[in-house]
């Protein structure tokens, strides 16, 4: 167990007969309630998550300065009334998203302390289910925000517009980003910002001085970021 893990690691106690003992005795609650309590009390709040840091053998608790939202726990109370019961996980991403404009697949498993493919079903339960979030994008460039009605009732202040359509430098930092892994066609950029194939060319032209090189033509172009050498 470490501070990356310790939201759903197993209950790891030091001594196992004694927490036996003590849990018949019915004088400790059930293992491992203990961090999601923590966390859950202060995301239902609109606060921020705790942060746990090592310190040798042991691991620090220190619980962030942040403002109530309290928009935000009437929100969750009338999910509720209506039958809809969100889990940590489930919180921990609308918070980031109250203070982020977008999360994909990779920050989820960051932020909600989750391997891959259950950070995809958690994002994809959030969309399709609940109607919490949207997606924007395919593939690799799929990203996710706040639906517009989530939106609407936790942000007010927000404009929806602004959140969905990515200013054109957030756009090109993003290509930027994808292209340290693989190279990119016309298609897939456009696939990820719903752009057309002219500004798309546009956008990547201007990215020739970060070192994105064009090769090959027409369907077959593709993309590609070459390492800038001193």
């Amino acid at each position: 167990m470490n501070s990356e893990n310790i939201l759903h690691h197993p209950s790891v106690p030091r001594n196992h007969h004694l927490m036996e003992l003590l849990d018949r005795l019915h004088l400790v609650n059930r293992t491992n309630m203990g961090v999601p309590r923590i966390y859950r009390s202060l995301l239902i709040e609109g606060k921020e998550p705790p942060s746990y840091r090592e310190v040798g053998n042991s691991i620090e608790l220190n619980l962030i300065a942040s403002s109530l939202f309290p928009d935000f726990k009437k929100f969750v109370a009338e999910l509720q009334r209506r039958g809809i019961s969100l889990d940590v996980d489930h919180l921990l991403i609308l918070q980031y998203l109250l203070r982020h404009e977008q999360i994909d697949t990779h920050t989820a498993m960051r932020v909600a302390q989750r391997g891959q493919d259950q950070a995809r079903e958690l994002l994809s339960n959030l969309t399709n289910d609940l109607r919490l979030l949207g997606a924007i994008g395919r593939g690799k460039g799929r990203y996710y925000t706040l639906s517009k009605a989530t939106s609407d009732a936790l942000k007010e202040k927000m404009s929806y517009e602004r959140q969905v359509n990515l200013d054109d430098e957030a756009v090109k930092m993003r290509i930027l980003t994808l292209l340290r892994e693989e190279d990119l066609t016309n298609k897939d950029i456009r696939d990820m910002t719903g752009w057309d194939r002219k500004k798309v060319y546009n956008i990547v032209k201007q990215l020739e001085s970060e070192g994105v090189t064009m090769t090959g033509q027409g369907r077959g172009a593709r993309y590609t970021l070459v390492p800038k050498t001193n």
